[in-house]
């Protein structure tokens, strides 16, 4: 169980946290910039892979050491998670409808991108924070708004995870498992 463990832990949690923070953080930047264009940020993105190869190939590493058979006794808590999976990516995959999301999640990242960074438009909420918005960017920018959704998606996951993680780390598996 120890070789995959590293996925159940809070480590892992907080070391994704970290990432995605930095990844906001350069986008941040390069908005606050006005340099919002694809090929910058992918340029971009592709100096923080080669900075990070040897991190990443750690991390595929470790994904290949996993076997099914070492989760055997947290089968409730991943048959839940599964099924919680199945139905949110149907959400996640279909087009978005709510208004918070078409006018202000979805809606101002793509206004930053028309304007190649940072824009006031007085009739959005656009000086609210915009966090975990900056993750949507590259997928908008990349002229994929499917993969947004899938960016919000894949952290609902990892909030799941987290919950099961704090609760098996703090009380016992079956409580983990019922969080």
């Amino acid at each position: 169980n120890s070789e995959c463990g590293y996925f159940l832990r809070i480590s892992f949690l907080i070391d994704t946290a970290f990432g995605a923070s930095a990844v906001i953080l350069v986008v941040f930047l390069v908005s606050a910039l006005h340099l919002l264009y694809s090929w910058f940020l992918g340029v971009v993105f592709i100096i923080i892979f080669l900075v990070c190869i040897k991190e990443f190939k750690q991390l595929l590493g470790d994904l290949r050491k996993i076997k099914l058979k070492q989760f055997a006794d947290s089968k409730i808590f991943f048959t839940i998670l599964f099924v919680y999976a199945l139905v949110n990516l149907v959400g996640a995959l279909s087009p978005a409808t709510d208004t918070d999301g078409l006018g202000y999640h979805l809606a101002m990242p793509k206004l930053y991108i028309q304007n190649h960074g940072f824009v006031y438009h007085p009739l959005a909420v656009s000086n609210w924070p915009m966090t975990f918005e900056m993750l949507y960017l590259p997928a908008f920018l990349f002229k994929n708004d499917g993969l947004a959704k899938l960016v919000h998606w894949l952290f609902g996951l990892l909030c799941t995870l987290a919950v099961y993680s704090f609760a098996k780390s703090f009380f016992s598996k079956k409580s983990a498992s019922t969080a």
